[in-house]
Protein backbone atom coordinates (compact mmCIF):
# COMPACT_ATOMS: atom_id res chain seq x y z
CA UNK A 1 0.00 0.00 0.00
CA UNK A 2 0.58 3.63 -0.45
CA UNK A 3 -0.58 6.71 0.36
CA UNK A 4 -1.71 9.93 -2.08
CA UNK A 5 -2.31 13.22 -1.35
CA UNK A 6 -5.42 14.11 -3.83
CA UNK A 7 -4.44 17.94 -3.45
CA UNK A 8 -1.08 18.40 -3.85
CA UNK A 9 -0.64 14.60 -6.40
CA UNK A 10 2.07 13.78 -3.77
CA UNK A 11 2.52 10.06 -2.55
CA UNK A 12 4.83 7.83 -0.14
CA UNK A 13 4.88 4.20 1.83
CA UNK A 14 4.02 5.97 4.92
CA UNK A 15 1.22 9.01 6.00
CA UNK A 16 4.67 10.08 7.87
CA UNK A 17 7.03 10.23 4.36
CA UNK A 18 4.40 12.16 2.55
CA UNK A 19 5.82 15.13 1.50
CA UNK A 20 3.15 17.28 0.83
CA UNK A 21 3.24 20.77 -1.77
CA UNK A 22 4.10 24.21 0.53
CA UNK A 23 1.07 25.42 -0.60
CA UNK A 24 -1.33 22.32 0.04
CA UNK A 25 -3.85 22.79 2.41
CA UNK A 26 -5.00 19.21 3.06
CA UNK A 27 -2.27 17.95 4.76
CA UNK A 28 -3.98 15.69 7.27
CA UNK A 29 -5.72 13.74 4.69
CA UNK A 30 -4.45 11.27 2.23
CA UNK A 31 -5.59 8.37 0.21
CA UNK A 32 -4.57 4.80 0.77
CA UNK A 33 -3.73 3.90 -3.01
CA UNK A 34 -2.08 0.22 -4.63
CA UNK A 35 1.97 0.60 -5.03
CA UNK A 36 1.58 -1.44 -8.60
CA UNK A 37 -0.94 0.38 -9.76
CA UNK A 38 -1.65 3.71 -8.34
CA UNK A 39 -5.18 2.99 -7.85
CA UNK A 40 -7.48 2.81 -4.80
CA UNK A 41 -6.78 -1.02 -3.50
CA UNK A 42 -9.21 -3.76 -4.14
CA UNK A 43 -11.36 -5.29 -2.04
CA UNK A 44 -12.11 -9.03 -2.31
CA UNK A 45 -14.90 -10.49 -2.57
CA UNK A 46 -15.92 -12.26 0.36
CA UNK A 47 -18.14 -15.50 -0.49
Amino acid sequence: MAYLCESCGQSGDTQAELKHDAECKNRLSATKICAKSGTAPHVPDKK
